[in-house]
């Protein structure tokens, strides 16, 4: 960028909404530069059927995660909470991704995690069921917990699946780099 070298990111699909460097990866000063800094509309690959997914957790499996967790990321608000009732967005950067999340119990006792430690936590040793990316929102139906999200990844630089169709779409590398 400019004279210097920068990281160049890529994320397999946004879901629509570009995150940013400093929030999906570190807030380290190479990353607070404008093609870190996400962008702003709705990507080309939001209305890709890949940029939609759902998956099932058991609650009980989950809120283990939460407890196991506490220690490991220094949240001991985390061993706190009971029986996870939802989980929303708190916070959106101005592309509008998630940059933070809310965690609720049944008790209401409620703890706000970055979008990239609950990635980490929630993701860490379970293979199956994955939360593909931290724009997600997520409700109790019974035993479960059903998460709802958009994007694989974290949404930061060149979205791969954005860029596929639009070279399927007959831009050229220049048009897809914009």
């Amino acid at each position: 960028w400019g004279s210097g070298i920068f990281p160049a990111y890529y994320s397999s699909c946004c879901g629509g909404r570009a995150a940013t460097a400093n929030d999906a990866i570190s807030s380290s000063k190479i990353n607070n530069i404008p093609p870190l800094l996400g962008r702003v509309g709705i990507d080309v690959c939001s209305n890709l059927d890949i940029s939609k997914w759902s998956t099932k957790r058991p609650a009980r499996d989950f809120n283990q995660r939460l407890k196991n967790s506490a220690k490991k990321f220094k949240l001991p608000e985390l061993e706190k909470l009971q029986s996870v009732q939802s989980i929303q967005t708190h916070s959106r950067n101005k592309h509008g991704r998630t940059r933070a999340l809310l965690i609720q119990d049944d008790n209401k006792n409620k703890i706000v995690l970055s979008a990239k430690s609950f990635l980490e936590f929630s993701n860490s040793h379970d293979p199956t069921n994955k939360i593909w990316s931290s724009s997600i929102n997520c409700h109790k139906e019974g035993e479960s917990l059903v998460f709802n999200g958009r994007g694989m990844g974290h949404g930061v630089g060149l979205c791969q699946y954005g860029a596929q169709k639009l070279a399927g779409q007959n831009n050229d590398w220049e048009e897809i780099l914009k």
